[in-house]
């Protein structure tokens, strides 16, 4: 995990409430933005893949994820989840997505 609750960061107004899922691929924080007070989830690579040698092409694939996401919620759908953004924080991407509450798939 690259974050912890109560870290705010530097490059959106974003602070970290908690981890929500952790797997092979990624890693997934309920975080709330700071200015319009709503909650959303922070999505990035999970932080053990930085060493592996094909971690280009894991944070390629993230980023194709976040574009094809971003681009099929442009118009709203139940099934689909909205991406709002896309950014890089310290070397980490991260893709910014709506907050649905409900139980864990």
């Amino acid at each position: 995990m690259y974050w912890q609750p109560g870290q705010k960061l530097k490059t959106r107004p974003y602070q970290i409430e908690a981890t929500i899922g952790q797997g092979g691929f990624g890693v997934t924080y309920k975080a709330r933005h700071l200015e319009l007070q709503h909650q959303v989830v922070l999505k990035t690579p999970n932080a053990m893949l930085r060493n592996d040698p094909a971690y280009p092409r894991f944070e390629e694939r993230f980023r194709k994820e976040g574009q094809m996401l971003a681009q099929l919620s442009q118009q709203a759908h139940p099934s689909i989840v909205r991406v709002s953004d896309l950014f890089t924080e310290d070397d980490i991407p991260c893709l910014v997505m709506d907050l649905v509450p409900g139980d864990k798939l």
